[in-house]
Protein backbone atom coordinates (compact mmCIF):
# COMPACT_ATOMS: atom_id res chain seq x y z
CA UNK A 1 0.00 0.00 0.00
CA UNK A 2 1.40 3.43 -0.93
CA UNK A 3 0.27 6.07 1.27
CA UNK A 4 -0.27 9.78 0.56
CA UNK A 5 3.01 10.71 2.50
CA UNK A 6 5.16 8.13 -0.01
CA UNK A 7 3.03 9.41 -2.94
CA UNK A 8 4.09 12.77 -2.34
CA UNK A 9 7.56 11.88 -1.81
CA UNK A 10 7.64 10.49 -5.08
CA UNK A 11 5.69 13.23 -6.99
CA UNK A 12 8.14 15.70 -5.60
CA UNK A 13 11.35 14.18 -6.53
CA UNK A 14 10.18 13.67 -10.61
CA UNK A 15 10.27 17.33 -11.43
CA UNK A 16 7.04 17.17 -14.11
CA UNK A 17 9.01 18.59 -16.90
CA UNK A 18 11.78 16.32 -16.65
CA UNK A 19 9.85 13.20 -16.72
CA UNK A 20 7.95 14.61 -19.61
CA UNK A 21 10.61 16.24 -21.50
CA UNK A 22 11.70 12.46 -21.52
CA UNK A 23 9.05 11.61 -24.16
CA UNK A 24 8.11 15.25 -25.43
CA UNK A 25 10.19 17.87 -26.45
CA UNK A 26 8.90 21.27 -24.43
CA UNK A 27 9.47 24.68 -25.03
CA UNK A 28 9.08 27.62 -22.42
CA UNK A 29 6.45 30.26 -22.72
CA UNK A 30 5.84 32.41 -20.07
CA UNK A 31 6.24 30.65 -16.73
CA UNK A 32 4.59 26.97 -18.38
CA UNK A 33 6.09 24.74 -20.76
CA UNK A 34 4.01 23.64 -24.18
CA UNK A 35 4.25 20.55 -26.15
CA UNK A 36 2.89 18.58 -29.08
CA UNK A 37 0.54 16.29 -27.34
CA UNK A 38 1.22 12.60 -27.37
CA UNK A 39 -2.55 11.78 -26.74
CA UNK A 40 -4.22 12.29 -29.91
CA UNK A 41 -2.82 13.16 -33.72
CA UNK A 42 -1.41 17.02 -32.86
CA UNK A 43 -0.07 19.44 -35.41
CA UNK A 44 0.60 22.17 -33.21
CA UNK A 45 1.36 22.35 -29.35
CA UNK A 46 -1.96 22.13 -27.44
CA UNK A 47 -0.35 20.28 -24.42
CA UNK A 48 0.73 23.33 -21.46
CA UNK A 49 2.83 22.00 -18.65
CA UNK A 50 3.15 23.80 -15.28
CA UNK A 51 6.05 23.40 -12.91
CA UNK A 52 4.76 25.80 -10.34
CA UNK A 53 1.66 23.37 -10.13
CA UNK A 54 3.05 20.15 -11.38
CA UNK A 55 0.32 19.00 -13.74
CA UNK A 56 -0.11 18.77 -17.20
CA UNK A 57 -3.18 19.41 -19.79
CA UNK A 58 -3.99 19.36 -23.12
CA UNK A 59 -6.61 21.76 -24.06
CA UNK A 60 -7.79 19.73 -27.10
CA UNK A 61 -8.01 16.08 -25.99
CA UNK A 62 -8.49 16.85 -22.06
CA UNK A 63 -6.22 14.26 -21.11
CA UNK A 64 -3.95 16.02 -17.96
CA UNK A 65 -2.84 15.49 -14.28
CA UNK A 66 -0.18 15.28 -12.35
CA UNK A 67 3.44 13.24 -13.32
CA UNK A 68 1.58 9.99 -11.95
CA UNK A 69 -0.96 10.06 -14.37
CA UNK A 70 1.00 11.03 -17.07
CA UNK A 71 3.38 8.22 -16.80
CA UNK A 72 -0.03 5.95 -16.25
CA UNK A 73 -1.75 7.22 -19.75
CA UNK A 74 1.58 7.59 -21.79
CA UNK A 75 3.56 4.19 -21.32
CA UNK A 76 0.16 2.61 -20.96
CA UNK A 77 1.26 1.63 -17.03
CA UNK A 78 -0.86 0.38 -14.27
CA UNK A 79 -0.79 3.56 -10.88
CA UNK A 80 1.28 0.71 -9.03
CA UNK A 81 3.80 0.37 -12.39
CA UNK A 82 3.84 3.98 -13.04
CA UNK A 83 4.38 4.63 -8.84
CA UNK A 84 7.51 1.82 -9.28
CA UNK A 85 8.68 3.30 -12.10
CA UNK A 86 8.96 6.51 -10.70
CA UNK A 87 10.51 5.67 -7.56
CA UNK A 88 12.86 3.87 -9.47
CA UNK A 89 13.84 6.80 -11.21
CA UNK A 90 13.95 8.53 -8.10
CA UNK A 91 15.81 5.75 -6.18
CA UNK A 92 13.16 5.44 -3.32
CA UNK A 93 12.46 2.08 -1.75
CA UNK A 94 8.77 1.23 -1.79
CA UNK A 95 7.84 -1.29 0.97
CA UNK A 96 6.48 -5.28 -0.53
CA UNK A 97 2.53 -4.90 -1.75
CA UNK A 98 0.76 -8.29 -0.76
CA UNK A 99 -0.23 -9.78 -4.02
CA UNK A 100 -2.45 -12.33 -4.56
CA UNK A 101 -1.50 -16.22 -5.33
CA UNK A 102 -3.01 -15.53 -8.62
CA UNK A 103 -0.72 -12.29 -9.60
CA UNK A 104 2.43 -13.83 -7.68
CA UNK A 105 2.11 -16.96 -10.11
CA UNK A 106 1.73 -14.53 -12.76
CA UNK A 107 4.61 -12.38 -12.06
CA UNK A 108 7.06 -15.04 -11.42
CA UNK A 109 5.80 -16.62 -15.25
CA UNK A 110 6.46 -13.09 -17.03
CA UNK A 111 10.30 -13.06 -14.83
CA UNK A 112 10.97 -16.54 -15.78
CA UNK A 113 10.25 -15.48 -19.56
CA UNK A 114 12.57 -12.62 -19.33
CA UNK A 115 15.18 -14.52 -17.29
CA UNK A 116 15.06 -16.58 -20.38
CA UNK A 117 15.75 -13.45 -22.90
CA UNK A 118 18.22 -12.02 -21.21
CA UNK A 119 19.98 -15.20 -20.82
CA UNK A 120 19.66 -15.68 -25.48
CA UNK A 121 20.86 -11.66 -25.09
CA UNK A 122 23.66 -12.93 -23.33
CA UNK A 123 24.28 -16.11 -24.93
CA UNK A 124 23.87 -13.78 -28.65
CA UNK A 125 26.39 -11.26 -27.89
CA UNK A 126 29.21 -13.52 -26.30
CA UNK A 127 29.30 -15.52 -29.87
CA UNK A 128 29.34 -12.17 -31.75
CA UNK A 129 33.05 -12.50 -32.59
CA UNK A 130 32.14 -15.49 -34.73
CA UNK A 131 30.57 -12.77 -37.24
CA UNK A 132 33.03 -10.29 -36.74
CA UNK A 133 34.64 -10.44 -40.43
CA UNK A 134 30.76 -10.01 -41.67
CA UNK A 135 30.56 -6.78 -39.46
CA UNK A 136 33.67 -5.33 -41.02
CA UNK A 137 32.20 -5.35 -44.37
CA UNK A 138 28.87 -3.60 -43.49
CA UNK A 139 31.44 -1.05 -42.04
CA UNK A 140 31.08 -2.41 -38.32
CA UNK A 141 34.22 -3.25 -36.00
CA UNK A 142 33.48 -5.14 -32.94
CA UNK A 143 34.40 -2.39 -30.60
CA UNK A 144 31.67 0.23 -31.95
CA UNK A 145 29.76 1.11 -29.16
CA UNK A 146 26.68 1.73 -31.04
CA UNK A 147 26.84 -2.65 -31.23
CA UNK A 148 26.85 -2.70 -27.54
CA UNK A 149 23.75 0.28 -27.52
CA UNK A 150 21.31 -1.66 -29.71
CA UNK A 151 22.87 -5.08 -27.96
CA UNK A 152 23.85 -6.94 -31.15
CA UNK A 153 24.47 -10.62 -31.40
CA UNK A 154 25.00 -13.59 -33.24
CA UNK A 155 23.41 -16.95 -33.26
CA UNK A 156 25.91 -19.66 -34.53
CA UNK A 157 24.91 -22.68 -36.52
CA UNK A 158 24.61 -26.28 -34.94
CA UNK A 159 21.47 -25.85 -32.24
CA UNK A 160 24.21 -24.28 -29.78
CA UNK A 161 21.73 -21.87 -28.12
CA UNK A 162 19.92 -25.07 -26.89
CA UNK A 163 22.82 -26.86 -25.89
CA UNK A 164 24.49 -23.76 -23.93
CA UNK A 165 21.71 -22.22 -22.06
CA UNK A 166 19.95 -26.00 -20.98
CA UNK A 167 23.35 -26.95 -19.78
CA UNK A 168 23.56 -23.98 -18.13
CA UNK A 169 20.05 -24.38 -16.36
CA UNK A 170 17.42 -22.30 -18.32
CA UNK A 171 14.50 -23.63 -19.05
CA UNK A 172 13.60 -25.32 -21.61
CA UNK A 173 9.54 -24.25 -21.33
CA UNK A 174 10.70 -20.81 -20.70
CA UNK A 175 13.31 -21.08 -24.46
CA UNK A 176 10.00 -22.22 -26.18
CA UNK A 177 7.72 -19.66 -24.63
CA UNK A 178 10.14 -16.63 -25.93
CA UNK A 179 10.68 -18.58 -29.42
CA UNK A 180 14.54 -18.87 -28.59
CA UNK A 181 13.94 -22.44 -29.36
CA UNK A 182 11.51 -24.37 -31.35
CA UNK A 183 9.73 -28.13 -31.25
CA UNK A 184 9.30 -30.15 -34.19
CA UNK A 185 6.76 -31.99 -35.15
CA UNK A 186 8.73 -35.36 -33.83
CA UNK A 187 9.32 -33.47 -30.48
CA UNK A 188 12.71 -32.44 -31.12
CA UNK A 189 13.61 -29.16 -30.06
CA UNK A 190 15.99 -27.00 -32.01
CA UNK A 191 17.23 -23.61 -31.77
CA UNK A 192 15.42 -20.60 -33.79
CA UNK A 193 18.01 -19.54 -35.16
CA UNK A 194 20.90 -20.01 -36.80
CA UNK A 195 23.67 -18.67 -38.24
CA UNK A 196 21.91 -14.93 -38.11
CA UNK A 197 23.27 -11.65 -36.76
CA UNK A 198 20.69 -10.74 -34.23
CA UNK A 199 18.93 -7.62 -34.16
CA UNK A 200 17.02 -7.58 -30.85
CA UNK A 201 13.67 -5.37 -29.91
CA UNK A 202 13.30 -3.56 -26.71
CA UNK A 203 10.71 -2.32 -24.85
CA UNK A 204 10.28 1.54 -23.40
CA UNK A 205 11.55 0.28 -20.21
CA UNK A 206 14.64 -1.59 -22.07
CA UNK A 207 13.73 -5.33 -21.76
CA UNK A 208 14.66 -7.27 -24.90
CA UNK A 209 11.07 -8.88 -25.90
CA UNK A 210 12.04 -10.30 -28.84
CA UNK A 211 14.17 -10.54 -32.12
CA UNK A 212 15.01 -9.99 -35.72
CA UNK A 213 17.75 -13.00 -36.96
CA UNK A 214 19.44 -11.64 -40.53
CA UNK A 215 21.27 -14.73 -42.71
CA UNK A 216 25.12 -14.15 -43.15
CA UNK A 217 24.60 -15.92 -46.45
CA UNK A 218 21.85 -17.53 -47.87
CA UNK A 219 20.37 -20.57 -46.80
CA UNK A 220 18.04 -22.77 -48.14
CA UNK A 221 14.27 -23.15 -47.17
CA UNK A 222 14.89 -20.27 -45.55
CA UNK A 223 13.98 -16.32 -45.82
CA UNK A 224 16.44 -13.65 -45.51
CA UNK A 225 15.27 -12.72 -42.25
CA UNK A 226 13.40 -14.47 -39.29
CA UNK A 227 11.69 -13.06 -36.90
CA UNK A 228 10.58 -13.55 -32.87
CA UNK A 229 6.82 -15.06 -33.14
CA UNK A 230 4.35 -13.62 -31.00
CA UNK A 231 4.89 -14.68 -27.26
CA UNK A 232 3.54 -13.12 -24.18
CA UNK A 233 6.91 -10.83 -24.67
CA UNK A 234 6.74 -9.66 -28.38
CA UNK A 235 4.01 -9.12 -30.05
CA UNK A 236 4.63 -9.08 -33.86
CA UNK A 237 4.05 -4.77 -35.55
CA UNK A 238 3.96 -3.26 -32.18
CA UNK A 239 8.02 -3.11 -31.68
CA UNK A 240 10.21 -0.42 -33.72
CA UNK A 241 13.47 -1.32 -34.24
CA UNK A 242 16.29 1.60 -32.20
CA UNK A 243 13.11 3.62 -30.98
CA UNK A 244 14.86 2.46 -27.09
CA UNK A 245 17.58 3.90 -28.09
CA UNK A 246 16.44 6.50 -29.82
CA UNK A 247 13.81 8.13 -27.91
CA UNK A 248 15.34 10.49 -26.17
CA UNK A 249 17.10 11.97 -28.80
CA UNK A 250 13.43 11.94 -30.88
CA UNK A 251 11.87 13.94 -27.80
CA UNK A 252 14.67 16.36 -27.46
CA UNK A 253 14.52 17.71 -30.98
CA UNK A 254 10.91 16.64 -31.92
CA UNK A 255 11.72 14.92 -34.88
CA UNK A 256 12.75 11.03 -35.96
CA UNK A 257 14.08 9.95 -39.31
CA UNK A 258 12.33 6.34 -40.36
CA UNK A 259 14.40 4.17 -42.46
CA UNK A 260 14.05 0.59 -43.85
CA UNK A 261 16.55 -1.60 -42.35
CA UNK A 262 18.05 -2.31 -39.13
CA UNK A 263 21.89 -1.55 -40.33
CA UNK A 264 20.77 1.55 -41.61
CA UNK A 265 19.50 2.55 -38.22
CA UNK A 266 22.73 1.07 -36.68
CA UNK A 267 25.00 3.34 -39.12
CA UNK A 268 22.80 6.87 -38.37
CA UNK A 269 23.46 6.42 -34.95
CA UNK A 270 27.06 5.98 -34.96
CA UNK A 271 27.71 8.84 -37.27
CA UNK A 272 25.10 10.92 -35.14
CA UNK A 273 21.66 10.86 -35.82
CA UNK A 274 20.39 9.32 -32.72
CA UNK A 275 17.03 10.22 -33.58
CA UNK A 276 16.36 7.14 -36.58
CA UNK A 277 14.14 4.32 -36.11
CA UNK A 278 13.95 1.29 -38.41
CA UNK A 279 10.90 0.00 -39.79
CA UNK A 280 12.63 -3.11 -40.51
CA UNK A 281 11.60 -3.81 -44.28
CA UNK A 282 7.72 -3.66 -43.51
CA UNK A 283 5.05 -1.17 -43.57
CA UNK A 284 3.97 0.31 -40.66
CA UNK A 285 1.51 -1.12 -38.74
CA UNK A 286 -1.39 1.58 -36.69
CA UNK A 287 0.69 0.42 -33.70
CA UNK A 288 3.52 1.46 -34.23
CA UNK A 289 2.81 4.69 -35.11
CA UNK A 290 0.71 5.28 -32.20
CA UNK A 291 3.93 4.27 -30.53
CA UNK A 292 6.05 7.11 -32.14
CA UNK A 293 3.36 9.36 -31.66
CA UNK A 294 4.44 9.47 -27.99
CA UNK A 295 7.54 11.25 -28.76
CA UNK A 296 7.10 12.83 -32.07
CA UNK A 297 4.50 13.46 -34.61
CA UNK A 298 7.30 15.02 -37.44
CA UNK A 299 8.81 12.41 -39.10
CA UNK A 300 11.34 12.08 -42.17
CA UNK A 301 11.56 9.36 -44.53
CA UNK A 302 14.82 8.45 -46.06
CA UNK A 303 14.72 5.11 -47.83
CA UNK A 304 16.29 3.16 -51.00
CA UNK A 305 15.62 4.95 -54.53
CA UNK A 306 14.75 1.72 -56.09
CA UNK A 307 11.13 0.63 -56.91
CA UNK A 308 10.75 -1.56 -53.66
CA UNK A 309 12.09 1.96 -51.79
CA UNK A 310 9.65 4.25 -52.96
CA UNK A 311 6.86 2.05 -52.84
CA UNK A 312 7.33 1.68 -48.89
CA UNK A 313 8.27 5.17 -48.80
CA UNK A 314 4.92 5.85 -50.14
CA UNK A 315 2.74 3.66 -48.15
CA UNK A 316 4.17 4.74 -44.69
CA UNK A 317 3.97 8.54 -46.19
CA UNK A 318 0.33 7.44 -46.18
CA UNK A 319 -0.30 6.25 -42.93
CA UNK A 320 1.53 8.80 -40.87
CA UNK A 321 -0.18 11.56 -42.95
CA UNK A 322 -3.64 9.60 -41.80
CA UNK A 323 -2.33 9.75 -38.10
CA UNK A 324 -1.59 13.45 -38.13
CA UNK A 325 2.17 13.30 -38.48
CA UNK A 326 4.37 16.41 -40.95
CA UNK A 327 5.98 13.88 -42.91
CA UNK A 328 9.19 14.68 -45.56
CA UNK A 329 10.93 12.72 -47.46
CA UNK A 330 14.85 12.65 -48.48
CA UNK A 331 15.12 11.18 -52.29
CA UNK A 332 18.58 9.47 -51.90
CA UNK A 333 20.68 9.05 -55.45
CA UNK A 334 19.83 5.85 -57.78
CA UNK A 335 21.65 2.67 -55.91
CA UNK A 336 22.04 4.33 -52.77
CA UNK A 337 20.61 3.33 -49.19
CA UNK A 338 21.01 5.60 -45.78
CA UNK A 339 24.06 2.29 -44.46
CA UNK A 340 26.13 2.99 -47.65
CA UNK A 341 25.97 6.74 -47.93
CA UNK A 342 26.45 6.71 -43.75
CA UNK A 343 28.95 4.69 -44.30
CA UNK A 344 30.70 7.02 -47.43
CA UNK A 345 30.37 9.85 -46.09
CA UNK A 346 30.55 9.54 -42.41
CA UNK A 347 27.76 11.65 -42.45
CA UNK A 348 28.33 14.92 -40.83
CA UNK A 349 24.68 15.36 -39.67
CA UNK A 350 23.10 17.91 -37.52
CA UNK A 351 20.90 15.97 -35.18
CA UNK A 352 17.13 16.55 -35.44
CA UNK A 353 18.02 19.22 -38.49
CA UNK A 354 17.81 18.75 -42.47
CA UNK A 355 20.15 15.83 -43.55
CA UNK A 356 23.27 17.61 -44.68
CA UNK A 357 24.63 14.93 -46.94
CA UNK A 358 26.82 17.04 -49.16
CA UNK A 359 25.18 15.05 -52.15
CA UNK A 360 21.73 14.96 -50.84
CA UNK A 361 18.95 17.84 -51.03
CA UNK A 362 16.76 18.93 -48.96
CA UNK A 363 14.10 16.23 -47.79
CA UNK A 364 10.64 17.01 -49.67
CA UNK A 365 7.58 17.68 -47.34
CA UNK A 366 4.56 16.16 -47.95
CA UNK A 367 1.47 18.18 -46.95
CA UNK A 368 -2.29 17.25 -46.65
CA UNK A 369 -4.50 19.85 -48.67
CA UNK A 370 -7.69 20.86 -46.41
CA UNK A 371 -10.64 18.37 -47.79
CA UNK A 372 -13.59 19.40 -49.39
CA UNK A 373 -16.77 19.59 -47.87
CA UNK A 374 -17.96 16.35 -49.89
CA UNK A 375 -14.67 14.59 -48.59
CA UNK A 376 -15.38 15.30 -45.29
CA UNK A 377 -18.73 13.46 -45.12
CA UNK A 378 -17.15 10.61 -46.75
CA UNK A 379 -14.38 9.93 -44.57
CA UNK A 380 -16.21 8.88 -41.64
CA UNK A 381 -17.52 5.84 -44.51
CA UNK A 382 -13.71 4.99 -45.83
CA UNK A 383 -13.47 6.87 -48.35
CA UNK A 384 -9.89 7.58 -49.60
CA UNK A 385 -9.58 11.30 -49.86
CA UNK A 386 -8.32 12.67 -53.20
CA UNK A 387 -4.99 14.16 -51.89
CA UNK A 388 -3.90 10.39 -51.48
CA UNK A 389 -4.66 9.10 -55.00
CA UNK A 390 -2.76 12.20 -56.40
CA UNK A 391 0.23 11.76 -53.50
CA UNK A 392 2.93 9.78 -55.40
CA UNK A 393 3.13 11.97 -57.94
CA UNK A 394 3.60 15.22 -55.64
CA UNK A 395 5.49 13.78 -53.49
CA UNK A 396 8.20 12.14 -55.29
CA UNK A 397 8.00 13.55 -58.58
CA UNK A 398 11.69 14.86 -57.48
CA UNK A 399 12.91 11.56 -56.73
Amino acid sequence: MIDDELKQRIKDANEITDVIGQFVSLHKRGINYIGICPFHPDRHPSMTVSPSRQTYRCFVCGKGGDVIQFVQDHENMSFNEAVTWLAGRAGISLPERVMSDEETARVKEREAQRIAMKGAAFFFEKHLPEAQLYLHDRGFSLDDKVLKDFRIGYAPAGNLAKKEMLAAGFSEQKLLETDILKRSEKNFTFDTFKDRIMFPYFDIKGNINGYTGRWLIPQENTGKYVNTGDTPLFKKGTHLFGLYQARTAIARYDCAYIVEGQFDAMSMHKFGVCNTVATSGTALTPEQIQLLGRFTHRVILVYDADAAGLKASLANCEAFLRAGFQVSAVPLPEGKDPDNIAQEQKLGLQTGNRISFNILPSPYEARIPEPTQTERKRQCNGFQPSYLSSLRKRFFSSA
